[in-house]
């Protein structure tokens, strides 16, 4: 059986100095919930902008997660706030399974050291929330599709980096590609909990050249998520 899912972009963050806790203070406060024109999302965010520019980004998260297959038929909220809701250090985004809400750190508090540290730490603050957004909610996406059953935590980060390298630039993405030293071919023998564990960068450039080498991405996704497509390695 799967080990129960737990989303976090891991080591992705240290312990914050002062002045990144000072930068992610002014966040804290929340304005009223807002939804988007994307059904069933709804963001809380600090200002009205903020939350405007998170649904931008899940539209274009629905549109792409769509194409591949992925449904969304149950309500997902997004909080952009320093507090992530988890004890585990160095987390600058988590998605609670089960609970439908995705937790963000603010683009100020990814400003800071912590934002620095991690798979992408060339990437600026920006992008890097951005593309977080994208990430989390390919998490939600699927385990919608995937419901009722759980599926190994390789395949979930695999869509979701895949997806996330997707959405950046290509500079930004080449950038990832160039210094995680990954190039075709690419097969799924070669991803491991290893990997993602020790070199996510290289995991998340690997997922992002596999899949996009696919004749139908679509066909790869639904064939992860039915089991037709393995990883040689699952979490038993």
């Amino acid at each position: 059986m799967p080990r129960p899912l737990s989303i976090c972009l891991a080591k992705w963050c240290a312990i914050g100095g002062l002045l990144a806790a000072l930068m992610c203070a002014a966040s804290a406060a929340k304005a009223d919930p807002i939804a988007c024109d994307t059904p069933l999302i709804v963001v809380v965010a600090a200002s009205p902008d903020l939350a405007a520019r998170v649904c931008r980004v899940a539209a274009e998260a629905d549109a792409m997660l769509s194409a591949l297959g992925l449904r969304h038929s149950r309500p997902v909220t997004i909080e952009v706030t320093p507090d992530l809701g988890v004890s585990a250090a160095g987390c600058v985004a988590y998605f609670h399974t089960g609970g439908a809400v995705l937790t963000i750190l603010p683009p100020d508090c990814l400003e800071g050291e912590d934002g620095r540290l991690g798979p992408f730490p060339k990437l600026a603050a920006g992008p890097l929330f951005e593309s977080l957004v994208i990430h989390e909610l390919a998490h939600a996406y699927v385990e919608d599709s995937a419901a009722p059953d759980s599926l190994p935590r390789l395949v979930h980060e695999y869509i979701a980096y895949a997806a996330q390298l997707d959405y950046l630039s290509k500079p930004d993405r080449d950038g990832i590609l160039r210094r995680s030293k990954a190039d075709l071919p690419v097969d799924l023998a070669g991803f491991s909990e290893a990997l993602l564990n020790f070199a996510p960068d290289r995991f998340a450039a690997m997922a992002w050249l596999h899949l996009r080498a696919q004749p139908k991405p679509a066909d790869m996704v639904q064939a992860l998520l039915d089991g037709t497509a393995r990883f040689e390695i699952w979490d038993e």
